[in-house]
């Protein structure tokens, strides 16, 4: 049976024993670039600049079994093993026969690491049939990375309160790259206060200077401390949760709230077609949500989101009608289309957006 680990305790579980074969993939590609240094240290061995060798398969339409096995077959200097880093591999039929009969019967002082990321690596590990060990670098839960946030904040000096911890995750979409960016530049703004002059002089022109300084004079005289007010005033937030507040904003029906964060989005972002595809989608699974009859679980899994966001489509849908949200999807298509076809030379969200509201409250 096929054993599954994930990123985080990828290292634990090699110092408990190495297998022959893993097969690295996830949306997280911070996690998938962590992995590999960590296979590349641990096993590798001392001498792991010598031990370990990097195939990718990408452009090149050479890398096939024979390469792959013909690394797997070298031995290690000293006490380590040859570790075999495969990457962007689409085996053949042929590959597939030969890559199974070889890890049949594995040269036992190598180990096969392919990575694949985004892309699940269907094809290999129908190939492996489960004779491998799969590490999950899917993006870690909410929860999870605000208490690693909390920790690491503390061994900077700062105490990232609890709320704002949870804010950081979510504005960054659970994204362990960005959220490294953001906590590092926050570090290093509130250990030196220095720092904040440069972030008022960014936002001098969207009239937020005040809020700096006070987060400034706050950080001067006190213990230092991040809130939930810093991490908005400070932290950009994701594209995909900006237009998740957006769209509950157009089903709540609030709409001087709902044009605030419009010009918000339009400053930080170049071209409006970047995120109509999103609006669309959000009323793409609204609708989904008002005919279907699955569970919360069984519609998370389906749509790939999470069950809180689930419950509060369906929390949403149940105020419209499916009239009004598949006419809300037409006009967003139709808008899309019109810019893109050179119909219309710009789209004008705050109306786009205003006419929504009219459209679910009419």
């Amino acid at each position: 049976m096929r054993e599954s680990v994930r990123a985080l305790q990828l290292g634990e579980r090699l110092g408990a024993g190495v297998g022959s074969v893993y097969v690295v993939a996830g949306d997280d590609g911070n996690l998938v670039s962590l992995c590999v240094s960590v296979f590349v240290k641990q096993v590798g061995g001392e001498f792991s600049e010598l031990n370990v060798a990097y195939l990718d398969g990408k452009g090149s339409g050479k890398l096939d079994a024979g390469c792959i096995i013909a690394s797997l077959e070298g031995l290690p200097f000293g006490d380590g093993f040859k570790l075999v880093i495969i990457e962007n591999f689409s085996p053949s039929k042929e590959c597939k026969a030969q890559l199974k009969k070889y890890f049949e019967n594995p040269n036992p002082l190598s180990v096969a690491v392919f990575v694949y990321g985004k892309d699940s690596g269907k094809d290999l590990k129908q190939a492996l049939d489960g004779k491998y060990i799969l590490v999950d670098c899917s993006k870690l839960d909410t929860n999870t990375l605000a208490k690693n946030e909390i920790l690491k904040f503390e061994r900077a000096g700062i105490a990232l309160q609890s709320d704002a911890a949870i804010a950081l995750v979510t504005y960054c979409a659970n994204d362990s790259g960005r959220i490294q960016l953001e906590r590092e530049k926050l570090i290093l703004m509130f250990t030196s206060v220095g720092g904040l002059d440069c972030v008022s002089k960014q936002k001098e022109t969207k009239g937020e200077v005040a809020k700096d300084k006070a987060t400034k004079e706050r950080v001067a005289k006190e213990k230092v401390e991040i809130t939930v007010a810093d991490i908005d005033n400070l932290v950009k937030k994701d594209l995909e949760f900006a237009i998740f507040e957006i769209t509950n904003n157009i089903a709540s029906g609030n709409k001087q709230l709902l044009i605030e964060q419009t010009r918000h989005l339009v400053q930080d972002n170049a071209s409006p077609t970047s995120f109509l595809s999103l609006v669309y989608n959000y009323f793409r699974r609204l609708y989904i949500v008002k005919v279907s009859s699955a569970t919360s679980a069984e519609l998370a899994k389906a749509l790939g989101i999470k069950e809180f966001a689930v419950r509060m489509l369906k929390q949403n849908a149940s105020k419209f009608s499916e009239a009004s949200i598949k006419q809300c999807m037409r006009v967003c298509a139709g808008a899309e289309l019109d810019f893109k076809s050179g119909r219309i030379k710009e789209i004008y969200l705050e109306s786009l957006f205003l006419h929504f509201v009219h459209l679910l409250h009419a």
